[in-house]
């Protein structure tokens, strides 16, 4: 029983000693850990989202790109990835290159007559064995700034990234704002078609009742008024849809008119929002590459353990500590699939850059000449329109004068009314194709 009592105590205080050790290389590992933590900057709260406005009617395009950024949240989203690069920034600066581990290993004689099946049991003698151990990874020669480069790569991607978001935003607010543009045009025609179908149904009326007109003249002034007054509703209808499409990016249910002047297109080495995106892709493939080709292999690991253990009751212990250091081989079978998976990566970025620099010259290209064939479009309206305004104030001078009948003023008229509506869509469609312009030459509000 003595012994036994000794035994006890003897491992409760080795235990202690193991619990201590282990305690020490823990908190070493985690002060270290707790460095780097609190260096990296804690989760964004979410950004105010802007509230629906009625009757708000901001004149600058940057206004409504502002409020559909904001919309979008894509703000919150880039803020979130760039807490995460921190983060990941902040893992290069601690000691270690992973999550160290710490280990116990217990060693003793089985209790007295008890033995596994098919073994004798033997006597037990005070057999007693204690090994605390700690490892860590360590860096390899270079890891440490490569993947720092790596991560510098992905930040910037990350900026042109929000860029060319805001971007691509800009250019669904100009295609919304000139369809809404084009969709008021039509609204205002039709309705002064309907006014003035409405004014000539009435003297047409007058007209059948003093016998100067017959009955059909009549329904065919009705007629008129009937599609006048359909033509409006569709129009309203289209006019409807182009406010709901820009509630629903910018949360704003009218705007005033919106002008742009044409933007110089930016240089395709520099400025242009999808190109730089494309670039620095490019440029984050190859750093993942070089980031490949440096950690050719694992990393080290260093341990150490220490052993406390004694043979029999009563006898001393042997407290010793052992130090180890492991270092994996670079083989083919390791290096080679991720060597050039990273290199097909960086091949198809450098494809896809070149394909993005030649799409973006033919669409400034494609631009600039519906630009041009837009305005040369605008100066056949203008004459058009006026020739028709000429020739039905003409006919309707004759019509009043009874040399002329109404089938044929209704169809002049109608010529009138398309020609003026072409005109001003014609107006509209050089200000959209400035808007597409200047999307294509990379401007963003």
């Amino acid at each position: 029983m003595r012994a036994a009592a000794t035994s006890m105590r003897e491992g409760v205080l080795v235990m202690r000693i193991a619990h201590a050790a282990i305690a020490g290389l823990v908190l070493a590992t985690t002060l270290s850990e707790g460095r780097a933590q609190e260096r990296a900057p804690a989760v964004p709260m979410d950004s105010p989202v802007p509230a629906p406005v009625v009757g708000q009617a901001p004149q600058a395009l940057t206004d409504l790109v502002e409020r559909a950024w904001q919309l979008s949240r894509q703000a919150t989203a880039k803020g979130a990835r760039a807490v995460e690069l921190s983060a990941r920034e902040a893992a290069t600066r601690t000691f270690f290159a992973g999550a160290p581990a710490v280990s116990l290993d217990l060693r003793r004689d089985l209790p007295r007559d008890v033995g596994l099946p098919g073994t004798d049991a033997s006597p037990e003698r005070g057999k007693n064995e204690w090994e605390p151990g700690f490892s860590a990874p360590i860096w390899l020669p270079g890891q440490r700034d490569a993947q720092r480069r790596v991560i510098a790569r992905e930040r910037e991607v990350l900026s042109a990234q929000a860029q060319l978001v805001r971007w691509q935003l800009a250019g669904e607010v100009r295609d919304i704002v000139w369809r809404l543009g084009a969709a008021r045009v039509e609204v205002a025609a039709q309705r002064a078609r309907l006014d003035a179908a409405r004014a000539l149904e009435a003297d047409v009326a007058r007209r059948q009742r003093m016998g100067d007109l017959a009955r059909a003249d009549f329904w065919m002034a009705q007629a008129e008024t009937r599609a006048a007054s359909a033509a409006v509703l569709e129009a309203g209808g289209r006019l409807a849809e182009a406010q709901a499409s820009l509630a629903a990016i910018t949360g704003l249910e009218e705007i005033g008119d919106v002008q742009e002047r044409p933007a110089t297109p930016a240089a395709l080495d520099d400025g242009h929002p999808g190109l730089r995106a494309a670039r620095e892709a490019a440029e984050a493939a190859r750093s993942r590459l070089a980031y490949a080709q440096v950690t050719r292999r694992d990393n080290p690991t260093f341990n150490v353990v220490g052993r406390f253990d004694r043979d029999a009751y009563g006898g001393p212990y042997r407290n010793t500590v052992r130090f180890g250091f492991a270092v994996p081989l670079a083989t083919e079978a390791r290096n080679a699939p991720r060597i050039t998976a990273a290199a097909a990566e960086a091949t198809e970025q450098e494809i896809e850059l070149e394909r993005e620099r030649r799409r973006i010259g033919a669409e400034q290209r494609r631009a600039a000449v519906s630009l041009e064939a837009a305005r040369a479009a605008l100066e056949e309206h203008i004459e058009r329109a006026r020739l028709a305004r000429d020739t039905f104030e003409a006919i309707e001078r004759a019509f009043r004068a009874g040399e002329r009948g109404l089938p044929e003023l209704l169809r002049v008229r109608a010529m009138t009314l398309d020609a003026e509506l072409a005109r001003e869509l014609a107006r509209n469609q050089v200000g959209a194709a400035i808007a597409r312009l200047n999307q294509a030459a990379g401007d963003t509000p």
